[in-house]
């Protein structure tokens, strides 16, 4: 009910927490998120398609985790992605993946693993959904922001970090620094457009503004840092464009 007031319209069952209470737990969660006309996306070969004004935007989720499509199989990633493009206007892909907490602020190439699991090699991930159709690809899982890319011409957020979280999660210094992304895309062909990043952080796990701007001067410094030559520009408004 709090996220229906809140104002979501979809969220992403695809990650590393997925089947903690087995079958059970997701048949819950689904009934609970349908209960509030809430979308979701991120079953197996699971593709959702959300149709306004006659535009269709296509929602594909995945991670490294058994139930969902896998991140550690690119053809898989290729194969569900071919297959939103035919049914869509735009396909965003979301996706959970990478290693967990301050040592792994980087996006760096090769497969990510953390306590022994393999998280995926996100930018081969990312790059293979955008190859064959993406339009835009929002990532998580680490639980720290992330560097963004623009990869032929498309917007890639490797991580937003936490946005909210209970008192398991650590939300202290970078872990609680995040941001709202806003993202434009041109209608006919996805083309990255704009973008506004505004920063939060957290307080006692609940998102706030933050005037100090800590996440942006983060994304911004990550993404010079790790994509130097394909960062989107950001300017100190928080405004982004692919230069």
């Amino acid at each position: 009910e709090n996220l229906k007031d809140s104002g979501y319209a979809l969220l992403n069952l695809a990650n590393n927490h997925s089947l903690d209470y087995g079958l059970a737990g997701i048949e819950s969660t689904k009934n609970a998120l349908m209960q509030y006309g809430l979308e979701y996306s991120g079953e197996k070969d699971q593709i959702k398609v959300i149709e306004k004004d006659g535009f269709k935007v296509a929602f594909v989720g995945m991670s490294p985790n058994i139930g969902s499509t896998l991140i550690t199989y690119p053809n898989e990633v290729k194969k569900l992605v071919i297959k939103a493009r035919s049914q869509a206007d735009i396909v965003v892909v979301i996706f959970h993946g990478g290693g967990e907490g301050r040592a792994y602020q980087h996006t760096l190439p090769g497969e990510e693993f953390y306590f022994g699991e393999n998280r995926g090699d996100v930018i081969k991930a990312a790059h293979s959904a955008i190859d064959v159709g993406a339009d835009l690809v929002l990532g998580s899982g680490p639980h720290v922001l992330r560097g963004m890319e623009v990869y032929q011409n498309k917007l890639i957020a490797y991580s937003l970090g936490n946005f909210y979280a209970t008192s398991v999660v650590n939300t202290k210094d970078i872990s609680g620094t995040s941001g709202i992304l806003f993202v434009t895309v041109e209608k006919k062909f996805g083309i990255f457009e704009k973008g506004l990043f505004v920063s939060t952080k957290l307080e006692n796990g609940v998102p706030i503004p933050d005037e100090t701007d800590e996440g942006l001067k983060l994304v911004r410094s990550l993404s010079a840092s790790d994509f130097p030559n394909s960062m989107p520009y950001f300017g100190d408004d928080g405004v982004m464009t692919r230069k």
